[in-house]
């Protein structure tokens, strides 16, 4: 197989393309690692195999294909919510896309340059083991770069496509970094067949050795699926989780308060839930300048139901310590026998959607291309209390920190649930939802905790511990789900050690391989 640098980037595309159909809602987790391993092909494809160039264009035509095809849907958020020019959306997420699009590309050039996946230099089962970890390690710590510089722009990470793989059994030990390092490592023995088969060193002892480890990988990961990693503390707490599907753009309008308001309080008034739970942002109108009146029918039904109600709200603090006036996207608990008007729970959002919630200092001058203001919000502090009921804790996060692991992982120690409050009614028709619910799934793996989420239009459900979906309402339907959580307790081994171990592992394969390339060199 000889590829034209033109060939090559057009496969590269197409791989990456491909890439999307891992995600939900096609959820295919087997084209996962047969996309990365097309992407190593290409990469160590002889008679021309890539040098360092020409691997970084190889991964970023890879990079282009796989968030394109996986993340249009920023573009009508943009356009849509933001009410951007049509022209200038379009600049934004293509900037954004070649953005994320350099980290394979690094990946990909680094892969190249040390000749990883050169057939000769695999030499010893040692030599093959230490050259797989750096590969499958680099592909790792571009994804985990990728989550944390800057802004960071985690989500569509290889891990999340095996969220109900036989791969998903790693996650409470080695998180979703360390289940796309699983990926790249099934990616990699496929990439090693076909590449020998191309270069006329098949071997039978190889191919063995390679069915054999994809056997082990697959069969301890599906047992590994039913493990209870945190323990059951024998209390469960009943919730509701109302989705109202109030249209976006009748949301700001004075009807659309009012259908808000009759949609929610019908649905809580029936609840005989511990816990009613509405989305986020569910008010068009800060909490702190609300009727009166909506203030008071949302106490009375806690006082009659004897239920706490949760919800989501922006929030006006007209003077803090700092001397200035600050709003938040905030969740609030009304409880039984609280004055009206009090909220005896508040949490604040810490990470905060870009150009969605706030710009970064170094992106001002992208607001003056929005109607909307997207300054508005700031962030809630790192530490926050989780929410207290009588039959359980549990600990809240709102929309977009779903995709952060560390911020869940804070959130699960001090809790024995988890609750997300979303509003993705601003992209319906799109995959946002589903790969969100999907991130969700994962962050239930890697804690042992039940999670429950509730969108104003969806993805509203209930997954237990071992990631599995227990109950949903469909997309776009007005509804409520009623729902016994169960609490647990304890950490599971990736709350303990984090991303630390993969990333370690990752670093010290690379300083290997970089060594051992400079004494041949040498020599």
């Amino acid at each position: 197989m000889k590829y034209s640098l033109a060939i090559r980037s057009l496969l590269s595309i197409i791989f990456g393309a491909s890439l999307s159909l891992s995600f939900a809602p096609m959820g295919a987790w087997w084209f996962t690692p047969y996309c990365v391993a097309g992407l190593l092909i290409l990469l160590g494809a002889k008679p021309t195999p890539a040098g360092l160039w020409s691997g970084l264009l190889t991964g970023f035509c890879f990079g282009l294909g796989w968030f394109v095809s996986g993340l249009w849907w920023l573009y009508p958020g943009l356009h849509n919510l933001g009410a951007a020019e049509a022209y200038f959306a379009g600049l934004l997420v293509a900037g954004i896309i070649i953005y994320m699009s350099l980290f394979p590309a690094m990946a990909s050039a680094l892969i190249a340059h040390f000749e990883l996946l050169h057939p000769s230099h695999q030499t010893t089962i040692i030599t093959s083991t230490i050259r797989l970890s750096a590969i499958a390690g680099i592909w790792a710590m571009s994804e985990w770069l990728r989550g944390h510089l800057f802004i960071g722009l985690p989500g569509l990470e290889t891990g999340y496509a095996h969220a109900a793989s036989p791969l998903a059994g790693y996650a409470p030990l080695i998180g979703v970094l360390g289940v796309g390092f699983m990926n790249s490592a099934i990616a990699i023995i496929f990439a090693r067949g076909v590449l020998s088969c191309n270069n006329k060193e098949f071997s039978i002892f190889k191919l063995t050795h390679g069915v054999i480890f994809l056997i082990i990988i697959l069969g301890v990961g599906q047992w590994l699926r039913v493990v209870d990693w945190t323990h059951d503390t024998g209390r469960n707490v009943s919730i509701r989780l109302i989705q109202g599907n109030i249209d976006q753009e009748d949301k700001f309008t004075a009807e659309g308060l009012r259908q808000t308001v009759s949609t929610y309080v019908e649905y809580s008034q029936t609840s005989v839930a511990n816990l009613t739970v509405w989305p986020e942002t569910i008010f068009s109108l800060e909490w702190n300048h609300l009727p009166y009146g909506i203030k008071e029918r949302i106490q009375a039904i806690a006082n009659v139901n004897a239920s706490t109600i949760l919800f989501g709200t922006p929030l006006f603090e007209p003077e803090n310590k700092s001397g200035k006036a600050m709003s938040f996207n905030s969740a609030l608990a009304i409880s039984p026998g609280n004055a009206t008007g009090r909220y005896s729970y508040r949490y604040d959002k810490i990470h905060l959607l870009p150009l969605g919630e706030y710009v970064p200092p170094w992106l001002k001058w992208l607001g003056d291309h929005f109607t909307i203001n997207f300054n508005s919000y700031s962030s809630g502090p790192i530490e926050q209390a989780p929410l207290k009921l009588s039959g359980g804790i549990f600990g809240l996060n709102i929309c977009y920190e779903t995709l952060f692991d560390d911020n869940m992982i804070r959130k699960a120690k001090s809790s024995e649930a988890l609750l997300n409050l979303s509003n993705f009614a601003w992209l319906n028709g799109t995959r946002a939802a589903d790969q969100h619910l999907q991130a969700a799934q994962m962050r239930a793996l890697e804690t042992g905790r039940w999670l429950a989420q509730v969108g104003n239009s969806g993805s509203t459900a209930v997954i237990d511990q071992h990631g599995a979906i227990v109950d949903s309402l469909p997309r776009e339907t007005t509804g409520a789900l009623d729902v016994v959580m169960q609490m647990r307790t304890g950490d599971t081994p990736f709350m303990r050690s984090e991303n630390k171990p993969i990333l370690i592992l990752s670093l010290l394969a690379l300083i290997v391989v970089a060594m051992r390339r400079y004494s041949r060199q040498r020599g």
